[in-house]
């Protein structure tokens, strides 16, 4: 939870900044995170480990949410 708030935070900072670079920059990470966490996704569920699977999908559907704020994000910045 406080990686995600500190996520946020830096979504509003790039936001606030004017900076879409910070932008890419944010978008770089939450790809990398997606993938790691696809990656342990499917261990978890290769092991049957499934509480651990729903506890992955519901970072994955928060990363996913924070990426197309971050796209928003970014094209309102270039319309500006």
């Amino acid at each position: 939870l406080m990686q995600q708030m500190e996520w946020r935070e830096d979504l509003e900072d790039a936001v606030r900044s004017g900076d879409p670079a910070h932008l890419d920059r944010l978008d770089a990470r939450m790809r990398a995170e997606s993938r790691d966490w696809y990656a342990d996704l499917a261990s978890a569920l290769d092991g049957g480990a499934f509480d651990l699977a729903v506890t992955l999908v519901r970072k994955l559907m928060f990363i996913d949410k924070l990426r197309e704020e971050i796209q928003s994000a970014h094209e309102r910045l270039l319309e500006a």
